[in-house]
């Protein structure tokens, strides 16, 4: 399993390319802030981001990281939630 940060920005599609992250991996993608997703997953980068991108349009911007771990504060997420996530 592998760790990605996610992130996008749009200004028509955010609640279509928040369906398809939390998609990927039901109940387990973490909103990190208010375009920015972590997500735990077996899935590749390259996944991720053609099942993301599909939901965007032309001019929406989209990058997938891997992860190798984070320093953080005031997130959207609870800590302990991203903990057991896998952050």
């Amino acid at each position: 399993m592998t760790s990605y940060v996610i992130a996008f920005d749009t200004a028509t599609h955010t609640a279509a390319a928040e369906k398809r992250i939390q998609s990927l991996e039901p109940g387990k993608a973490r909103k990190l802030l208010d375009s920015v997703w972590f997500l735990h997953t077996a899935k590749s980068g390259e996944q991720i981001y053609e099942h993301v991108n599909s939901a965007l349009g032309a001019g929406d911007r989209l990058i997938v990281v891997e992860s190798a771990g984070a320093t953080y504060r005031d997130l959207l997420t609870p800590a302990l939630e991203l903990g057991k996530a896998g952050l």
